[in-house]
Parts: structure tokens; C-alpha cells; sequence
């Protein structure tokens, strides 16, 4: 169209005029594309500008699905987006602070962690430095303290609350030096306490986004060697894992909550996504798998023969589909300027989507009975007390 000067062209079908298509049509498309979006986002040189260009990340989520991506190819944009946004808030805290004065790399936990992020989230993330000399302590505490500070501030005013547990860099327990995060991940694991597998269930999603990632690998590299030989950590990951079940009563019927503000709706996150994304950590961290994706995770399980290829198949077929539910029932919901919640009425989906959520909770049903058969131990009776 611009090699031949031309602004518009009929749409045919069948022979018969269908619609017109505009050069304009087609700009305002390429400027929702995620590779435009990615630029804009790289290119603002301002927090104003930036919180601006980021109110167009949740615009790319309907024109996405109406183009029918997979749920999963979906939050990996989403989760790439984050990325770039991230990494220019690095950038814009560097420029007013100065260097740094020790490489450092930030890093994302929880389900931006498994870039698995639908319509904006908190913020969960930490920070890890290289350990400074003696005499330069002081100024790198101080130092990456001024980062953690500006950068949360920067990601609420982008549209990311700030995490009401604390699962920040602002949080001087979640920045600090590679030798310190080591020492606390091997007393996780060696006590395998209940509460601290807890503390380390988030941590197990952990990824890079912006500085050395080099820094990052040394921690991961120790913990994969770490977990070879932790059977009873193990054995804890999976008892916690087994803590939702999915809503499935007699015959298969939905439960569902009785009353309050979610009356005859169920919580497709707790008791759905969640859970698979349990499962797979616990299959990951046995098999020494080094994706944090749920369905990475799942295909990585798969090529290295790990239990069943058609168990592990199904499975990401069930969490392709129970995030894919979630993303249209929030996009309802923003559509209808409602709170976005996880919570969906079974009475009005459509009869093909109740029976493939049954099947996704019947799945989600069997592997926990397989995690319990593989995991269990003499110690899980008395925690579960």
C-alpha cells in the first residue's frame, strides 16, 4: 500500500464487498503489535512518559486473544512487556543515582517470576549485589536501599501495587549479597522446616530481569546442587503443594462458595492454576528442572521422561485452559469496570466449558494423588495435626 500510494482496499467474500481496510486501520494495529509496544516502552526517557506507555500493556491482552494465542504465549508477552518496563526503571534509577557501586541483578518471584502474569499483579521481586570489600559496605547498603526505594515507587506509579507481604527489594531481607542469599537458601533446605519451604516456594520461581544475570546463576547453580540430595525438602514442597484440592464434590458437581460476595462462584486460581503450578514445582525441583514456566516446566518434565508423558501432557493442557478461562473472565470484568477477581460462576459458562473444567480439575485431582504416592512421608502425618 505505501509502494503503490494506496489508503484503502475493499474486502471481498464470496465476490461480494465485505468491508474496507484502511492504511489507518493498519497503523493503530502495528501500534498495539507487543514489538511496537516494546520500543515505545524502551524509547521514554521520563517516569511520566513511562507510566503513560505502560497503560498500554493491558490493551494487547483482548487484541491477543481475539487473534486466538494460546493462554500461555499471552503472559509471555505480558511477562516480556514487565521485562522492558523493569529494566528502564533500572535505567532511570541509575541515571539519578549514579553507578552502582558493585554489579547487581534484579530479579522477579511468584507468577511474574513463571512470566505467567495476566492483567496487572504486586510486585514480587529482590535484589542481588556482589559482595562488596569490607571498606564499601556501608555505601552499597546504602546504595542499593536508594534503588529498591525508587524502584517500587516507579512500579506503583505504572499501575503495580506495592506487595502487602512485603516480597520486595524495598525490603532490606529480600536485597542482599550473593553469599548471603546462598546461606539463607541452604538453611532452607537443609532445616526443610514447614515454614521455611514455605518462605522458599516463591524463591523457587525466582528469575532475572535487569543488571548481571551472572549473579543470579551463581545462586542457582549452587541451589540445583543443593536439591539433588534434599529428599525431605522434597517431601515438604509436595505436602504443601497438596494443601488446595480442586472444587470437585460427589458425582462431579462444582462446589462452590454458599454465600458472601462470591456466592455459587469458585476460585479458579486457588483452586485451579494454582495448584498445577504446585505440581510442576515439585516434579521441576525433583528433576532438577531449571524452567520456571508451568508449561515449560511441564515440557522439560516430558523430554526427560519423567512420569507419565500423557499425565504431564494433559496437565498442560488443564492449566492452558484454566488460565485461558481466567484471562476472559477478568477482561469481563474490566470491560464491565468490576473489580478483577479470580472467581467464575460455573452457571454461566457453556456446557463445553463446564465439562472441560471438570476434566481440568479431574486432572489437577489425579496428579496430586500421584504426588502423594511419590512424596510422602512418616513426618507428613504429624504436620498435617
Amino acid at each position: 500500500m505505501l509502494g503503490r500510494n494506496i489508503h484503502h482496499i475493499l474486502v471481498t467474500e464470496d465476490g461480494k464487498p465485505k468491508s474496507v481496510l484502511t492504511s489507518h486501520d493498519l497503523m493503530l494495529l502495528q501500534g498495539k503489535s507487543p514489538l511496537s509496544l516494546a520500543r515505545h516502552l524502551e524509547q521514554q526517557q521520563t517516569l511520566d512518559d513511562l507510566a503513560v506507555a505502560q497503560k498500554r500493556i493491558g490493551d494487547l491482552l483482548p487484541l491477543l486473544m481475539r487473534e486466538g494465542a494460546r493462554a500461555s504465549h499471552i503472559t509471555r508477552v505480558v511477562a516480556e512487556l514487565n521485562d522492558r518496563l523493569i529494566a528502564k526503571i533500572m535505567e532511570l534509577a541509575e541515571a539519578k543515582l549514579g553507578p552502582p557501586p558493585v554489579p547487581y541483578c534484579w530479579v522477579v518471584m511468584g507468577s511474574e517470576g513463571r512470566r505467567e502474569q495476566t492483567f496487572k499483579t504486586d510486585q514480587d521481586n529482590a535484589l542481588i549485589y556482589a559482595d562488596p570489600e569490607e571498606a564499601d559496605r556501608a555505601r552499597a547498603s546504602e546504595y542499593f536501599e536508594a534503588l529498591a526505594v525508587f524502584a517500587q515507587q516507579a512500579l506503583e506509579r505504572c499501575g503495580y501495587p506495592a506487595c502487602l507481604g512485603g516480597w520486595m527489594a524495598s525490603n532490606p531481607r529480600w536485597r542482599l549479597p550473593v553469599s548471603a542469599w546462598q546461606e539463607m537458601f541452604s538453611r532452607w533446605i537443609d532445616e526443610a522446616e514447614y515454614h521455611a519451604v514455605e518462605n522458599a516456594l516463591i524463591l523457587l520461581d525466582m528469575r532475572p530481569v535487569a543488571g548481571d544475570f551472572s549473579l543470579y546463576e551463581q545462586i542457582a547453580t549452587r541451589n540445583a546442587e543443593h536439591l539433588k540430595t534434599t529428599s525431605f525438602f522434597k517431601s515438604i514442597l509436595a505436602l504443601i503443594s497438596l494443601g488446595r484440592k480442586p472444587p470437585l464434590g460427589f458425582f462431579r458437581t462444582f462446589v462452590v462458595e454458599r454465600s458472601g460476595e462470591h456466592k455459587e462462584e469458585l476460585d479458579i486460581k486457588e483452586y485451579g492454576t494454582g495448584p498445577i503450578v504446585e505440581a510442576a514445582r515439585v516434579f521441576a525441583v525433583d528433576a532438577g528442572v531449571a524452567q520456571t514456566n508451568t508449561v515449560d516446566r511441564l515440557s522439560a518434565l516430558r523430554a526427560a521422561g519423567y512420569l507419565d508423558a500423557k499425565v504431564l501432557t494433559e496437565l498442560g493442557e488443564a492449566f492452558e485452559f484454566l488460565t485461558l478461562l481466567r484471562l476472559e473472565n477478568q477482561l469481563q470484568q474490566a470491560r464491565a469496570s468490576q473489580p478483577l477477581s479470580n472467581y467464575v460462576s460455573p452457571r454461566k459458562l457453556t456446557a463445553l466449558q463446564k465439562s472441560l473444567l471438570r476434566e481440568a480439575f479431574h486432572t489437577v485431582a489425579r496428579v496430586q494423588s500421584m504426588i502423594d504416592d511419590r512424596f510422602r512421608t512418616a513426618v507428613w502425618t504429624q504436620l498435617q495435626k
